[in-house]
């Protein structure tokens, strides 16, 4: 499942990119972002878990 969500966002990035290089930089910082609330997501529910 995350890994469909991944792919998703890398092709609408690499189309906005296409049409826009200046959304590369904003492009970055989503991407370094992304994967810190992900893995917020993940550890929220391992908390609920136990």
């Amino acid at each position: 499942m995350a890994i469909l969500i991944v792919l998703v966002v890398a092709i609408v990035f690499f189309v906005m990119l296409f049409k826009n290089p200046k959304l590369l930089f904003k492009g970055i910082g989503l991407l370094f972002t992304l994967p810190k609330l992900i893995l917020a997501e993940m550890v929220k529910q391992q908390e609920r878990k136990k």
